[in-house]
């Protein structure tokens, strides 16, 4: 039908200028691929429909914890934790699914989830267990918390890529954007809230609750 037909030659469209508009990202990851494999598993993963199921996958996606410091209002992790509830993944099972991994070499951990990698307790434990295993590893992050860590500490990780989220580039878009459940804070929503939020919500006119308290120095 004419209908179906332009709307798959719009699909198609924006599909082809996602991919021009990802070719600066694409160059930098191959420039990272070492060896036969490598190459093999990075198309695999692009374009995994035109290739033969393979008995592993490519990518492995692994979630430290779902609690998070922030409540970005495009996140869908707010409905999650209503589901799910909050958690933090085991460093002896982290530490049995990084090592079934390491037994295909060339494969790729991305550190994500629904949450704060850097919320994990032990998440420096978990990453060495990364690292010792020689695993290429991607580690997502807003980066607010990451002060808890030496730079000397991060570059032991071994990581190939670290990924920080910037939620706004000025102060009022960041607090339009990452505050939106403010009024949930102090509730069991899995917030967690800080003086320095409390401070720049106020600051934007936002209804602070009266059970959130600010620190006096």
């Amino acid at each position: 039908m004419p209908g179906q037909q332009n709307a798959a030659t719009r699909l198609n469209a924006k599909r082809f200028k996602q991919v021009l508009m990802s070719a600066p990202r694409y160059a930098r990851e191959l420039a990272n691929v070492r060896d036969p494999r490598g190459l093999y598993n990075w198309f695999y993963y692009k374009l995994s429909y035109s290739f033969p199921l393979m008995d592993f996958p490519t990518r492995v996606n692994l979630e430290p914890t779902n609690d998070c410091n922030l409540g970005c209002r495009h996140c869908p992790r707010t409905l999650s934790v209503k589901q799910r509830g909050l958690g933090y993944l085991d460093p002896s099972l982290f530490a049995k699914i990084t090592g079934e991994i390491a037994q295909h070499p060339g494969f790729i951990v991305k550190v994500v989830g629904l949450g704060e990698p850097a919320l994990h307790p032990e998440l420096g434990l978990l990453m060495t267990q990364l690292a010792s295993h020689r695993i290429a590893t991607g580690l997502y992050t807003n980066g607010e918390l990451f002060k808890r860590f030496s730079p000397e500490e991060i570059i032991t990780w071994n990581l190939q890529t670290i990924v920080i989220s910037i939620e706004g580039l000025d102060a009022k878009l960041l607090a339009f954007v990452v505050f939106a459940a403010l009024p949930c804070f102090g509730q069991k929503s899995g917030y967690s809230s800080s003086s320095r939020q409390v401070v720049m919500a106020a600051s934007f006119g936002w209804t602070v609750p009266q059970s959130l308290s600010i620190p006096r120095s």
